[in-house]
């Protein structure tokens, strides 16, 4: 078994507390705190009505048990929604074919069978990136287990693209270019091609920073990059060759008239009336104006960790002064003040600092390439509806600094103790550090 034993202790985890549990008629409060998760039954499963419910504790171990398969990288194969309905149909099996299983042993044997069916072999696979604006001529470098080479017809051919089998305009692609060739494990080829290019990406980097040290190469020589096409092959069957295109960002005219409507041009009308207010302290105002800045560059930007940097200092920019300690955790709070104290619904702030823990992450030098399509989906609505909802605070109470807007969003006594109550039902580590940080903020 290729899954970690880790994942499958937090899956017995799930699966023993809905076998010796969970009761489904559980009375459930009429304003829910912690979500309900409510969901078709597999049309396999014959037992109960149409529906089945998991709530609260069982809710939470769910999400820590799709969070753990997710990781595995023999699961890699699987799309999220793939993953899901197979974790749904165990969870659905546990609650209404309960009577099946003679002892919780059977559950556990159960958990086994389950992680046997969907694990996968992960196999190695080598990937070919070109490199524009790069001639290695006859030299070859090596870089740890990967290497960079020019590749003519003939190295194409003991690479294993044959010319006669490929389309001409993808053969052309990698015809006398240098190549990097990348090794990588894995069972899905688009992420081992992703996971390929971020390997070239450093390796491209390297290489420029390398070739900075000798005074005879231009800077203007170094403006290498990874083209965005690559073929991708499975070692033990090297005739197994696929291609893969990435995308860049790409721009798509704007029809003015098709789109735009009054709640957008409003919202321009309150920045402006906010930039340009006279009332308004200087540095306060610069605040929101640099808000308006990193949102922009986040949505010219490729790169998902940036955009997230670039977002998280934009609500920073709004919601935060230069004595806070704890942004991230100071962050998700306000948010969450804000969003009660203009009455609109919210993101769950514990998905704001997940956001914000990435940027310190990547700022700090741990990880790369951590940030998701998801991620900045999110963020990107967090700081787009901060910065409105604070512009919409600003001009009703004719607020002049950082201090008197902080004052109003944390000046909400019976708000402040709802959330604190719900932060703490809520119960997963990132609510509770903010329950606490907004503890210690607002001595409460």
């Amino acid at each position: 078994m290729v899954i970690s034993q880790e994942t499958v202790k937090i899956l017995r985890k799930l699966c023993g507390a809905l076998y010796l549990e969970y009761l489904e008629d559980k009375p459930i409060r009429e304003k829910v705190l912690v979500g309900d998760m409510i969901r078709v039954k597999p049309d396999d499963i014959i037992e109960g009505g149409r529906f089945v419910r998991i709530y609260g504790h069982y809710h939470q171990l769910y999400n820590e048990a799709f969070e753990a398969l997710r990781s595995e990288s023999s699961l890699e194969y699987m799309i999220n929604r793939d993953l899901d309905e197979e974790l749904w149909h165990l969870v659905c099996e546990i609650i209404l074919k309960k009577s099946s299983f003679l002892s919780f042993q059977e559950v556990i044997e159960r958990v086994k069978h389950f992680t046997r069916d969907i694990d996968k072999p992960i196999d190695e696979y080598e990937v070919l990136i070109p490199i524009l604006n790069l001639n290695l001529q006859n030299n070859i470098i090596q870089l740890g287990d990967h290497y960079i080479k020019n590749f003519d017809a003939k190295s194409l051919n003991e690479w294993g693209l044959n010319k006669g089998k490929t389309r001409k305009k993808i053969y052309e692609r990698f015809l006398n270019r240098s190549c990097l060739v990348i090794r990588e494990k894995g069972n899905n080829r688009n992420l081992i091609c992703n996971r390929a290019r971020e390997k070239a990406y450093f390796l491209i980097k390297l290489l420029q920073v390398s070739f900075a040290n000798s005074i005879k190469i231009h800077s203007y020589q170094l403006l290498y990059e990874i083209d965005k096409g690559v073929l991708c092959k499975l070692v033990k069957k090297p005739k197994d060759i696929s291609y893969d295109w990435k995308r860049s960002i790409f721009k798509i005219p704007l029809n003015f008239d098709e789109v735009v409507d009054e709640d957008i041009l409003a919202f321009i009308k309150k920045i402006i009336s906010v930039i340009e207010a006279g009332n308004i302290n200087l540095k306060f105002k610069k605040s929101f104006y640099n808000s308006i800045i990193w949102i922009g560059r986040a949505l010219e930007e490729e790169d998902l960790d940036i955009k997230i940097i670039y977002l998280s200092t934009a609500l920073e920019s709004i919601l935060t002064t230069k004595n806070d300690e704890k942004k991230g955790e100071t962050i998700a709070y306000r948010m969450l003040l804000l969003n009660y104290f203009v009455n609109t619904p919210f993101f769950h702030p514990a998905s704001v600092l997940q956001a914000y823990i990435i940027r310190s992450n990547v700022i700090h030098g741990n990880k790369l390439s951590i940030a998701t399509n998801k991620d900045y989906s999110n963020m990107k609505f967090v700081a787009i509806e901060t910065l409105d909802n604070a512009l919409s605070v600003i001009i009703k109470y004719e607020v002049k600094n950082i201090s008197e807007f902080i004052e109003i969003i944390e000046n909400q006594k019976n708000n402040v103790d709802q959330i604190l109550n719900w932060l703490q039902e809520s119960g997963d580590k990132y609510s509770i550090q903010i329950r606490e940080c907004m503890i210690r903020k607002l001595n409460k």
